[in-house]
């Protein structure tokens, strides 16, 4: 096993387990990358996405990343298993291309009773050869509630409310910074308004609870 590079548009940097999740694409050919660890969750550390000399990794940096292996699951192909050593900044992105990076896709994976997952049974009989969009969305919103565990404790919850192509969808949010910005806000919606909105939605593997596979809003883009 040898060591290879991936220099990738970070677009996801999102939350995952006590780890972060994540994904962009690759700066030449376009191919969607979600680097991953040894992890059981595959899950990143802050220390291991921290580009060597900076603080932290930013939505639209271009980092180089070191690499083993391509790690392809059934649910996410993009996986790839990163291998020790420093990621390394050597860009930024000009967010006056994203359009040109957008994906189009009729619908966002599949719809159903919901429209935030997929049965992995249902999901086994398709052909996707892909768990990651870039898009542009129409009327989104913040929907800032609350909901009670099965501990009986209270916790926060944000979802995004958006069109596209003519179809509503709702996702769990899991962009940390957006969440940091949303939780000490009164219950309600938000409308988020402009016209260059994109959103990096994920979808993630199956839950054990009910053997579905999620979607996910991984990182809200505003320019």
């Amino acid at each position: 096993m040898y060591m290879f590079y991936k220099d990738i548009v970070c677009l996801a940097n999102s939350r995952k387990m006590n780890g972060r999740c994540v994904a962009g694409k690759d700066v030449k050919t376009k191919e969607w990358i979600r680097p991953v660890s040894s992890n059981e969750c595959e899950e990143l550390s802050l220390g291991q996405i921290k580009p060597k000399g900076r603080q932290t990794l930013n939505l639209l940096d271009i980092v180089r990343i070191p690499c083993k292996v391509k790690k392809p699951s059934r649910h996410q192909p993009e996986n790839i298993l990163i291998d020790d050593g420093s990621w390394e900044k050597i860009g930024e992105f000009e967010p006056k291309q994203l359009d040109s990076i957008c994906d189009h896709p009729k619908a966002i994976w599949l719809l159903g009773e919901h429209d935030d997952r997929i049965p992995v049974d249902y999901f086994n009989k398709i052909k996707s050869d892909s768990s990651l969009l870039l898009i542009k969305p129409s009327d989104l919103f913040l929907r800032r509630d609350n909901y009670t565990d099965m501990n009986g404790v209270t916790k926060r919850k944000l979802r995004a409310i958006f069109s596209y192509n003519g179809k509503q969808y709702s996702f769990g949010v899991t962009d940390p910074l957006v969440e940091s910005q949303y939780k000490n806000k009164p219950e309600g919606d938000y409308r988020i308004s402009g016209s260059k909105i994109y959103l990096c939605v994920s979808l993630g593997e199956p839950a054990p609870w009910d053997n579905c596979c999620y979607k996910f809003v991984a990182a809200l883009i505003q320019v």
